[in-house]
């Protein structure tokens, strides 16, 4: 089970430097890292759709309409970080996140699927590991002045997104190919 001083720890050692004994720590590594984790963490939590990261909700219209542009509002959880899906969202149909609201031609109910916060004793190990090359990355410039380090996290961080894809993949259902589908509609519409 991570926690966050063994994953700022984690990536100090990737970028090479000392490690910590509590976030607390009065050092340039515990300033460092201080600075750097949490927005970190968010920003990797954004960038997949972690499954130990989702969340399912279904949220009310709120009263107020906004001013312009859409006709409905939905006020987002207060852990919320990224929209995953909207259940039944139709081709080409707009939406938008500002201002902690989600903005949508639709009535309610919104049927919302988002990542969120999570606590680091529920991240799994692909989540753990990635965070540690992101953080290792911003903190090898911060402390290392290394660019090269930073670069090569990055690379590695880059290429656990690419993992943790091939993972999820494994994990879900994929729609199957209707071989009766459009395809074959097009197909035939096309040779008479």
């Amino acid at each position: 089970m991570a926690d966050k001083v063994g994953i700022a720890n984690q990536a100090l050692n990737l970028c090479g430097a000392s490690r910590i004994t509590s976030f607390e720590d009065d050092t340039p590594e515990g300033e460092s890292v201080r600075t750097f984790y949490d927005t970190s963490k968010r920003s990797v939590i954004a960038a997949f759709p972690w499954g130990c990261a989702t969340r399912r909700t279904v949220q009310a219209a709120d009263t107020v309409a906004p001013a312009w542009g859409f006709d409905n509002q939905y006020t987002l959880p207060d852990d919320f970080i990224n929209v995953v899906e909207i259940q039944d969202l139709r081709p080409f149909e707009k939406w938008k996140v500002e201002g902690g609201k989600l903005l949508i031609d639709r009535d309610g109910p919104l049927y919302l699927s988002y990542t969120y916060d999570v606590s680091e004793g529920d991240l799994t190990d692909d989540l753990s590991k990635a965070l540690a090359s992101y953080l290792g990355a911003e903190l090898a410039l911060d402390l290392m002045e290394s660019s090269s380090r930073h670069d090569n996290l990055l690379q590695r961080y880059v290429m656990m997104l690419d993992q943790a894809q091939v993972n999820l993949s494994r994990n879900q259902s994929v729609p199957q190919y209707n071989p009766a589908g459009t395809y074959q509609v097009s197909r035939n519409y096309m040779t008479d």
